[in-house]
């Protein structure tokens, strides 16, 4: 089951604030898929994390950190996450 979108006037000042820090960080460094639809939605993971902002505010630090301080080559990490949305058949 999936979460519904969760409408831009519709957010919290915490949901806000992280909104505008995902939506930064998104179009800086989640390029090559869509991430924000037509309407400035965030879809895929970053949804549940936006409407759970209490729990989506540290997932997300994680994920800016992971994504700003990599060990591997970046060719080794695609390589890394593809192999491991194939194992698990990711549908995003």
């Amino acid at each position: 089951m999936r979460l519904p979108l969760l409408p831009l006037d519709s957010m919290t000042p915490e949901q806000k604030a992280l909104y505008d820090d995902m939506k930064k960080g998104i179009e800086n460094n989640f390029k090559g898929f869509t991430a924000i639809n037509e309407k400035g939605q965030l879809i895929g993971p970053w949804n549940p994390w936006l409407r759970f902002a209490k729990f989506g505010g540290p997932v997300w630090d994680y994920t800016k950190a992971m994504s700003t301080s990599p060990k591997l080559p970046r060719p080794i990490r695609e390589i890394a996450i593809l192999v491991t949305g194939t194992k698990f058949h990711a549908a995003y």
